[in-house]
Parts: C-alpha cells; structure tokens; sequence
C-alpha cells in the first residue's frame, strides 16, 4: 500500500523532470495556468456572449458559481429536505 510520503516523493519527481525541460515548456504552461486566471474569464466570457451566442455566453457560471453549485449540491442531496433545496437555488442564484 502506497504512503502518502511515497505519493510526495513520486509528485517531486514528477515536478522535477518537468523543470529539465525549462525555459521550453515555461510558454505552453504558463498559457495553460491562464485559463484559469480571472484575466482569461474577463475575456473569455464577454467575447461569447457578444460575439458567438448570447445564450450560451449568459449561461456560463463563474468559478465561485460553480462552487457554490457543488458545495450546497451536495449538502442538500445529503440531506433531502425540501427547505434546503429552496436554500440551495438562492444561494447559487
């Protein structure tokens, strides 16, 4: 059975050989990280919905949104009562 210590050293290789490959790799990985900056979504978002569908570009959540959604999505499908869910729509609403 794997130890967490086994799992750290295993990441520390990981992270270790990916930084041989540096200052190659240092443009794609920075470009990826920008996709989950605030920066990004400042873009992104208004570009779809201006310039692709303005359905699709209201309905996409932000990242708070989307944690909201998942934190009270699951307390409430633990709990099963009526008044939660109520609770949950407002407060991802």
């Amino acid at each position: 059975m794997l130890k967490p210590e086994d799992i750290l050293d295993w990441g520390i290789e990981v992270v270790l050989w990916f930084q041989q490959f540096s200052p190659e790799f240092d443009l794609p990985f920075k470009s990826v990280t920008f996709l989950g900056n605030l920066e990004f979504f400042l873009l992104f978002m208004p570009l779809i919905y201006w310039c692709i569908d303005r359905r699709m570009g209201a309905r996409l959540p932000s990242g708070h949104t989307q944690g909201t959604v998942v934190v009270w999505g699951y307390r409430v499908s633990q709990h099963r009562s009526g008044i939660l869910w109520i609770v949950a729509g407002f407060l991802c609403g």
